[in-house]
């Protein structure tokens, strides 16, 4: 996601959407839905712990996704997002 919001490639949206979740329920959710592809529950959290939670909190932290967002969607609940 924050890739995708790098401000080089603002020519390239019409509309920008941020999807704001906490690390640790990002862990949660990413381990729970990829658990088949890495062996087991404890090896997916391992890999979003080391590998995709470090990696987005150094692309948050050098894009600001929420700055360069049209909308930022607050998905801590995915029953209730909020805008």
């Amino acid at each position: 996601m924050c890739s995708s919001l790098r401000p080089e490639l603002n020519d390239c949206r019409d509309f920008r959407v941020c999807i704001d979740i906490d690390f640790q329920e990002s862990v949660r959710r990413g381990a729970q839905r990829d658990q088949g592809k890495a062996g087991s529950v404890e090896a997916t959290r391992r890999r979003y712990r080391e590998r995709y939670a470090p990696g987005q909190r150094i692309c948050l932290e050098s894009v600001n996704p929420s700055n360069q967002a049209d909308i930022v969607v607050e998905n801590a609940d995915p029953m209730r997002p909020r805008l």
